[in-house]
């Protein structure tokens, strides 16, 4: 098993050269069943397609049932994720740039490309510096219009790769989900 530590740096609205990058928040839980549809739509409309060099997953294991054990491993940050994003009342719900969307998974892919398309209110340069245990992210922004929201929200996750996925869902191997 190897771990991996890997920088997410989630914004509402990143900047690059032509496109802009989103943020889409999934919250799930692993009794969920409907949560199956939503999983399969990231797939067809993120994952498996050009979009996913623009498209920032992060899944956060909601409290719609409380003996998920993945939820249990980490109650503090969806709760704090699910304030912010003004509230979470069950799964799937699943957050584009911070605005919850509701219809079809059908309407994602043109959601996304309109979002991908846009311009960035905000050019966004992150600098990450480690010395001993600490990190120290520094960011610059620089805007480039009048409009847009000026939060940079960033997520640490430490993934741990395992060749075994039955034995992380049972939890017989540690695995780490946001």
């Amino acid at each position: 098993m190897q771990k991996l530590l890997f920088i997410f740096l989630c914004m509402t609205f990143f900047a690059s050269a032509q496109t802009s990058t989103v943020l889409v928040d999934a919250f799930t839980n692993s009794h969920c069943s409907p949560c199956a549809g939503m999983h399969n739509a990231v797939n067809t409309s993120i994952s498996g397609t050009s979009r996913a060099a623009n498209v920032i997953v992060v899944y956060y294991h909601w409290s719609t049932y409380l003996d998920d054990p993945i939820y249990q491993a980490n109650t503090t940050e969806p709760k704090l994720r699910a304030t912010w994003l003004g509230g979470v009342s069950g799964t799937p719900t699943t957050y584009f740039n911070g605005v919850r969307q509701s219809g079809s998974y059908s309407q994602w892919p043109s959601v996304l490309d309109g979002l991908i398309a846009s311009v960035p209110a905000y050019a966004i340069v992150p600098v990450l510096t480690y010395t001993g245990d600490s990190l120290v992210l520094t960011y610059t922004a620089t805007r480039n219009s009048q409009d847009g929201m000026s939060t940079i929200y960033g997520v640490l996750v430490e993934d741990v790769a395992t060749k075994d996925a039955m034995a992380c869902l049972s939890m017989t191997v540690p695995c780490v989900f946001c």
